[in-house]
């Protein structure tokens, strides 16, 4: 066999070599990022409806994130449309999947957000105790003011 065949022939062979590993890589690309989406549709307290989708990680289940069309949720900022999906909150849903509201639920169970939302529900609780603590010391106060 010629010199110059066999050297096309390595070359195509490495040519083939590499789209191989190309879409071994980029399957391997697609199988990280593979997710379960479950999406909802939401009026704002503006009257806009948002697309509200929460991601759960196929490798990383206790990983979720929640995403949502509007402004504040682009820019990082804090976004209520999320606050309630994740709550359960179905009153300003209007998608017809309120079903997935349960599938959810179990997603979230053992999952980071779990734990925040715990965290969050711990600090309200405290806060909430905290404007009634204020608000009875005010009552003395005024009964003090009047003796």
């Amino acid at each position: 066999m010629p010199q110059e065949l066999r050297r096309a022939e390595a070359s195509a062979s490495l040519r083939r070599k590499g789209r191989i590993e190309q879409v071994r890589l980029a399957a391997k690309r697609e199988e990280i990022t593979m997710k379960d989406v479950l999406r909802f549709s939401v009026v704002g307290e503006d009257d806009d409806t948002y697309e509200v989708s929460i991601e759960r990680d196929m490798d990383n289940i206790g990983n979720l994130q929640a995403l949502c069309s509007c402004n504040n949720a682009q820019v990082g900022d804090l976004c209520l449309h999320r606050f309630w999906v994740l709550e359960g909150d179905t009153a300003n849903m209007v998608s017809e999947n309120l079903d997935d509201v349960v599938a959810l639920r179990e997603w979230i169970k053992g999952s980071d957000i779990e734990v925040a939302m715990q965290a969050l529900s711990k600090a309200k609780t405290d806060l909430k105790l905290a404007h009634e603590k204020v608000d009875y010391c005010r009552a003395m106060l005024v009964r003090r003011m009047l003796d």
